[in-house]
Formats: structure tokens, sequence, C-alpha cells
């Protein structure tokens, strides 16, 4: 066939095809999209007149379950950190943040010591849409933050407000987070799970332990309760 004599029904076997040869439904609407793409391409410089692919519905993606740790795991992470240097320090408070409170990684990295009140043990974070938001984090991370400024303050020699610093004293940001937590993780897990995980362990902990759902829905800043109980597994 030619391009122009493509019909939704050829869309629709090719995509029968692709189930009968085993590729996922995520697969299987990734290529669609990629049809859909190419089709409008055609019609853009005139070589068809219509796109067949845009009458097919991509198939419904299944929902898969977050990664997350037990908690002997997340604890045997932060607990198997050396403390007595500025980066262990550092790496702990990030390790208690994470799973204390469920920020996202760009929301760490973006903590300054003024959005910090170690008393009332919250911290003021600026998350999606640049909208802001109070979080509490616990005494564990309190007591984490307290030992690496510490640390922090007799290290440093850039003046700089953010809190989490490289060695060198500048702001550490979301790649080298990323790698640091991704390291201890996966010293006890085996895998390579990253800061995102924490986040889904602390709502899976929160609910295992009796939490609401809407209040770890409001917690974690999701719009939509369907999307907090995918954690009710």
């Amino acid at each position: 066939k030619g391009w122009n004599d493509l019909t939704r029904n050829d869309i629709r076997a090719f995509m029968g095809y692709l189930s009968r040869a085993g590729f996922s439904r995520g697969s299987i609407a990734r290529k669609l999209a990629a049809l859909r793409t190419f089709l409008s391409h055609l019609c853009q410089v005139g070589d068809i007149e219509r796109n067949p692919a845009l009458q097919v519905s991509p198939p419904k993606v299944e929902k898969r379950l977050p990664a997350y740790l037990s908690l002997e795991e997340v604890r045997a992470a932060i607990e198997g950190i050396d403390t007595t240097n500025v980066l262990g320090a550092r790496d702990r408070a990030m390790l208690e943040l994470l799973y204390g409170s469920g920020l996202r990684l760009r929301e760490l990295v973006g903590l300054t010591l003024a959005r910090i009140d170690l008393d009332t043990g919250v911290v003021r974070v600026t998350g999606k849409g640049d909208k802001e938001r109070i979080v509490p984090i616990g005494r564990q991370a309190v007591s984490a933050v307290r030992h690496y400024i510490r640390h922090r303050v007799v290290a440093t020699a850039y003046d700089t407000p953010f809190l989490f610093l490289t060695r060198s004293g500048r702001p550490l940001g979301p790649s080298g987070a990323q790698d640091r937590v991704m390291r201890h993780l996966s010293r006890v897990t085996g895998h390579r799970f990253g800061p995102h995980a924490l986040r889904h362990t602390f709502a899976t902990h929160l609910l295992d332990a009796g939490a609401d759902l809407n209040a770890v829905k409001e917690m974690l800043v999701f719009k939509d309760l369907s999307t907090t109980e995918i954690y009710t597994h």
C-alpha cells in the first residue's frame, strides 16, 4: 500500500501484530505516537491528505507499582553512612530528609539555610510550578541536619545560602545528589534505587503505619487521590 492508502484498520492491525509479538502496552503506545508524528509530517509536506493514526486510541498502559525499600533497608542505608566527615554528614542529612518528608530531588538541592527551621522541624520548599509549601521533616532529619550544619560551617569556603554543598564548598546539583543517594541505597539493596525510591518508600511506610490516604496525598502534593492510591499496594 502507498501512504495515502493507509486506513484506521491498518493501524489497528499493526498494533495487534505488536501485541502478539510480545510488546508491552507502553511500547505499543510509544510506537503509535511515533507513527502519528511521522504521518503528521507527511501531511505537512503534502505527501498524504490525512493521518489515519489519529483515529486510533493508544492502549491503556498498566500502572506499575513504585519501587520502594523495606524499613530494614532504609535503616541500614542511613545508619551505614560514616558521619565523622562532612560528606558523610551531608549524605545522611540528605537521606533523612528524602525519607522523612518525601521531598523531590530538586526540592532537596534547592534548600537554603534560611528555609530551614530546625526548632519547629519544618522546611519551606519550592516544588513544581514554583509553588512553595511547608513540610514537616521529623526528629531524625532534624538531628542529622543539625550535625551536618556544624560540619558545613567549618568546611565551606564559599559564601552560599544553599544547604547541601560539594567537597569544594559549592552548591550540590541534582546529578551529584542523585549519585550519592544511589550509592548508599545500592550498597544495601543491590539495585540502582534513586532519590525517588525514597519518596515512594516514605508514602508506602506512612500508609503501612496507618496514615490517612488524604494526608499522604497532601504531603506528596498530588492533585488527584487516584495517584496516591497506587501506594496502597
